[in-house]
């Protein structure tokens, strides 16, 4: 079937202006069809663009609340460690002597600052005594990723900063923001009557784990 000059010509001039087109739109040449062809290739780029943006911003949003959902999971992961840790660490060495462990750590606990009533001892709990004990977990969520070790370091900042002003408040040391709050009513409560009975009451600043593991002072 043989065609049409004119057919073969229109043919022509598409593929031309097609592969043309941006040339004709910045040089301002070019016949009415291949304005409108360069008009459509222009409107397609602008379609892909936007079509890029949209991608890109939905990867982002899905990569921002994968960050945000593993970022909460490990904080309430590492808090609930830290819960068992402050409890553990309190009741077994710091109300016990341990052999293989220095002797301060019940010395001055039990004694000094029980017995003895020293303030000046065991009051506060700073930040590096946290990096020093929980090396092994800074160590262990290096390898679980980015949102786990953010989550452990922000949970030892929260522990040893609300540890210290509880801690201080309770004692008469100074005064702080947190004696504002009924939590702190309530820890200070629960603090004291530790000091009356040392073997009960061993949470500080996570006061559930007495009525966990049954060390809770009844009133």
């Amino acid at each position: 079937m043989r065609r049409k000059p004119q057919t073969i010509i229109l043919y022509l001039l598409i593929v031309v202006g097609y592969t043309d087109a941006p040339t004709a739109m910045k040089t301002g040449s070019g016949t009415q069809l291949e304005w409108k062809i360069a008009k459509r290739h222009k409107e397609n780029d602008v379609c892909i663009w936007l079509s890029k943006c949209q991608l890109y911003s939905t990867m982002g949003a899905k990569m921002f609340l994968g960050f945000y959902y593993n970022l909460c999971m490990w904080l309430v992961i590492w808090m609930t460690v830290m819960a068992l840790a402050e409890y553990s660490i309190h009741r077994w060495t710091m109300h016990r002597w341990v052999k293989w462990l220095p002797k301060f750590i019940f010395w001055d606990h039990a004694i000094e600052h029980h017995k003895h009533k020293r303030n000046d001892l065991n009051i506060d709990l700073p930040i590096y005594y946290h990096l020093i004990i929980g090396s092994p977990l800074i160590i262990l969520s290096c390898f679980m990723g980015l949102p786990s070790l953010i989550a452990v370091l922000l949970v030892f900042c929260f522990h040893s900063y609300t540890w210290t002003k509880l801690h201080r408040g309770i004692h008469d040391l100074e005064q702080n923001w947190l004696m504002k709050t009924k939590y702190y009513e309530k820890a200070k409560d629960h603090h004291i009557k530790h000091h009356h009975r040392p073997g009960k009451n061993f949470g500080v600043v996570f006061l559930f784990t007495d009525s966990i593991f049954g060390t809770k002072v009844r009133s």
